[in-house]
């Protein structure tokens, strides 16, 4: 049992740095001229950068493994997480408007904005769900704005627990032929 926590715990932490590891290359390839344009207002919608963006983040969710949402957001001055765009089409019931605030933001969230690095973030729940989500500010963009920009994308955690199941599955099956051979072997 101790072998397998170990397993597990190492599998978490490689599927988490692999993950932050493709969102910080998808956010380097982001249209940097169109993500400064964004004011994170309505105002946004419809205009030809805000929806670069938007294809773009859809693209960034098309290519990662489990994906369900991404999106950009800043920290306005009154501290809560703003989205700017996101990888839904607008005025669906999943998606989230230029603007809208994101309260339920984890003490793990308000880090990456704060160090301006990337990280990770639960599994943890809000009105859309349960997720592990990789967070990668958008370093060469922090420079150009007072607040930092943060890539998010979400993976659902019942599919992150799948993946990680797979991960184990080596472990699982030497376990079993371990079991096939000592338990003869003892009753002989």
């Amino acid at each position: 049992a101790g072998l397998a926590v170990l397993q597990l715990k190492s599998a978490d932490a490689d599927h988490r740095r692999a993950h932050v590891e493709h969102t910080v290359l998808l956010g380097e390839a982001l249209p940097e001229g169109d993500i400064l344009r964004l004011t994170g207002t309505e105002q946004d919608l419809g205009q030809e950068s805000y929806l670069r963006v938007k294809r773009s983040l859809m693209s960034a969710c098309r290519a990662t493994p489990g994906c369900r949402f991404a999106y950009l957001m800043e920290r306005r001055a009154g501290g809560t997480p703003t989205f700017l765009v996101d990888s839904e089409p607008d005025g669906t019931p999943d998606s989230s408007p230029p603007g809208q605030e994101y309260p339920e933001a984890s003490a793990d969230m308000h880090r990456v904005f704060d160090a301006r690095t990337p990280g990770t973030d639960g599994p943890f729940s809000d009105r859309w769900g349960t997720w592990v989500t990789a967070l990668a500010p958008l370093t060469d963009l922090s420079t150009q704005r007072r607040s930092p920009i943060v890539l998010g994308l979400d993976v659902a955690a019942d599919t992150w627990n799948q993946e990680l199941a797979v991960a184990l599955a080596p472990l699982g099956v030497f376990t079993a032929l371990l079991l096939l051979i000592l338990v003869p072997g003892t009753v002989l």
